[in-house]
This record gives structure tokens, sequence and C-alpha cells, in this order.
């Protein structure tokens, strides 16, 4: 047997790495994993993480981005991501996230709830609103009554829930036309 580690040795010692808050030693082993086993989803999925813990965001997309087009990932996972991004704060990297997952399932109404919170969040009133209207849109065509219910899913954000309901609806499309008018 060689002295020499493989791959799955590498990501193991990065992920204990990890877990011991040593994102930068983490990162560094997925590289040596990554040099041997590029196309090895869950090693740019793990960088993406420890480089997310050290505030690189942009990186840290990235590698989602290259695990997701190796095709391991599926719409479920860039889910979780854009909420991870949540909880740090990050969401415009959130919606880029929702966005992709989109792209896979673009009447998953779930996503497209958390990406209309987001963006009403960020004062992004219009966009919110047109998201908002896809959700009407899948709502009238699947569902009898075709209206939403009076709470939908959310998210916490600075430790208040939040979600997307009638109310905020208002409150939108009232921004949104301020907007048009200004």
């Amino acid at each position: 047997m060689s002295g020499k580690k493989s791959a799955k040795e590498w990501d193991e010692k990065g992920v204990t790495l990890y877990n011991l808050g040593e994102y930068e030693d983490a990162i560094k082993c997925y590289n040596k994993a990554l040099e041997t086993s590029p196309n090895y989803a869950f090693l740019w999925k793990d960088k993406g993480d420890s480089l997310c813990k050290l505030g690189g965001y942009e990186e840290s997309f990235k590698c989602y981005k290259k695990a997701s087009d190796l095709g391991t990932y599926v719409s479920f996972d860039w889910v979780n991501i854009g909420l991870e991004f949540v909880e740090i704060f990050q969401l415009e990297y959130a919606i880029k996230c929702f966005d992709k997952d989109l792209e896979i399932n673009p009447k998953n109404i779930r996503v497209m709830n958390y990406k209309c919170v987001a963006l009403y969040i960020l004062g992004k009133y219009k966009e919110a609103a047109t998201c908002h209207d896809h959700i009407l849109e899948y709502v009238t065509e699947n569902f009898i009554g075709g209206d939403l219910p009076d709470k939908m899913l959310g998210f916490y954000y600075h430790n208040e829930f939040i979600y997307f309901n009638k109310k905020m609806l208002k409150k939108i499309l009232h921004q949104s036309n301020l907007l048009h008018k200004g």
C-alpha cells in the first residue's frame, strides 16, 4: 500500500476539518481530492460549504454549480443550499439557488414562495410581485378555488418567521405601483 492518500481519504479529512471549524485547511484537502477526482460532485459541494463559511459566497456558488453540472444534485439540494444562504443573510445568493431549482422544476410553488419572500426582504417589490403572479398562475391551474392559502411556507430571517401571504401581496403591489409612478 502506498503512502499516497485517495480522494476519499482527502475528502474525509476535509469533512473532519470542516466540522472542527478549520475551513481553510478543509479546502486544501478538498483541492487535493479534486486533483485526482475532479468529477466527484460531493467534493465540489463540500468545498462550496467551506468557502461559504469563509465568506467566499461567489466562489461557493460556483462550486455548488459545478456539483450540480456533474449531475449528482437534484432540485431538493438547491433549495437547501438556498436556505443555507438565507441563514447567513446572503439573500442574493439564496435567490440564485432558488432560480437554479426553478430551472429544474419551474412549478415548485414552495421554492417560488421562498424566492418571493427573499425578493420582498431585499425591497425588490416588482420582482416579488412577478414571482407571486407565477404562484397564482400555478395555484389557479392546479387547485380548486385558485386562491393562495392565507399563510404559505416561509423561513426565519433575523429571528423572525417571514412568510408570503395576501397581506404581503397587497404591500408588494402597493410598493410596486409607487415605483411605477415615481
